[in-house]
């Protein structure tokens, strides 16, 4: 599992819910992807102009709405971020993250930014409440936590002006490397499946076959054909008051794309039967699928202004409440198979105020 250092997450925390509009309008020149190494097996990417979207803005609004932890808007967060970290977020051009699930402890974010690297390194101590230390790996500047004994020790290169690597201490050193020539950079395949698919945050992942199960007994799927998938990529971006996802899936050979899209095809018809909603129904039959050689892409668009009423009618559906059927009232028969009426006794016929409950007459006690 992912496990994101500290100042990683305010990053990522800027990037995912900052949308105030005109903060920063550019993207990075993908320039943090060249100091990811070759053990990376997951890469995202972020990008700045996330912090200008729109339709982002609208969705952190509706999220906190629902949520009273969140900020009220996206300002807000902006502000936060920048108090408690003392860093500029129109400073921000690019986030990559990277990591191994076969190392571990190989995690890192790459940051592209216009800030001064004193004031990064006084971010990450006060975050983390450590001191960091000055030193060096392969020639490249790294800081390290001053007391060995740190619990999930953070550290920092700064391979080159306005790039930080933070994170892990094999994740960083490896990216220095990189840097450096003494390591390989990012593997072609995660490369090419991180930058041929656009949004405004990206992301790709290595698929290892053992993880895809070979059959799915509770399931009306099988999900065989995708043990072929290699590399899988996805984005997520907006325009033109709409939020749209795309999932893009490497496989071996046309046909195992083929195979997977009649996988794909097939869930979508079986989501849109098992629903009561027209409406999500609908947002089921409105996935793309579009097959080119041994890649398939899998892409969705649902109008932001939407996307509330449907997240309500999913919760419906998942709770229950659009209102379960009355159970029948069952009334009591006596012994014959005839309504017992309340006055009856057990054989169904009326009970007299001085009848016992087998409507025979209470005799007075005798004295």
């Amino acid at each position: 599992m992912i496990q994101q250092k500290r100042l990683t997450v305010a990053v990522l925390a800027l990037v995912a819910l900052a949308g105030c509009v005109g903060a920063i309008s550019g993207d990075g020149d993908g320039e943090t992807l060249e100091y990811v190494p070759a053990e990376a097996e997951s890469v995202v990417q972020a990008q700045a102009s996330l912090l200008a979207d729109e339709e982002t803005s609208e969705l952190f609004e509706q999220a906190a709405e629902e949520d009273p932890a969140m900020d009220d808007d996206i300002e807000s967060a902006i502000e936060e971020f920048e108090e408690e970290t003392g860093l500029d977020a129109e400073g921000f051009s690019e986030f990559t993250f990277f990591g191994s699930e076969e190392e571990a402890n190989f995690e890192a974010g790459v940051i592209e930014a216009d800030w001064d690297e004193a004031e990064v390194v006084e971010a990450i101590e006060e975050d983390n409440n450590y001191d960091l230390e000055e030193t060096d790996h392969e020639g490249v500047t790294l800081y390290e936590p001053a007391d060995e004994d740190v619990f999930s020790p953070e550290y920092v290169a700064v391979p080159d002006d306005g790039i930080y690597v933070i994170g892990d201490r094999s994740a960083v050193e490896a990216a220095a490397e990189v840097s450096t020539g003494d390591n390989d950079g990012i593997s072609d395949e995660l490369r090419t499946a991180v930058t041929d698919i656009d949004g405004h945050v990206t992301a790709a992942f290595e698929v290892p076959e053992e993880e895809v199960p070979e059959d799915a007994p509770q399931a009306e799927i099988d999900p065989e054909p995708l043990q072929d998938v290699s590399v899988a990529a996805f984005a997520y971006d907006t325009g033109d008051g709409a939020l749209s996802v795309e999932s893009m899936l490497y496989t071996d050979s046309a046909g195992a794309a083929e195979d997977i899209e009649d996988v794909v095809d097939g869930a979508t018809s079986l989501v849109a039967g098992m629903t009561d909603s027209d409406d999500l129904a609908d947002q089921a039959r409105a996935v793309e699928v579009d097959r080119d050689d041994d890649v398939l892409s899998i892409r969705y668009e649902v109008d932001v202004d939407a996307i509330e009423d449907l997240v309500d009618e999913l919760e419906d559906e998942a709770t229950g409440s659009m209102g379960p059927d009355e159970p029948d009232v069952v009334e009591p028969d006596d012994e014959f198979g005839e309504p017992i009426e309340p006055d009856d006794d057990a054989f169904g016929e009326p009970i007299e105020p001085e009848d016992d409950a087998f409507g025979e007459p209470i005799e007075p006690a005798t004295p």
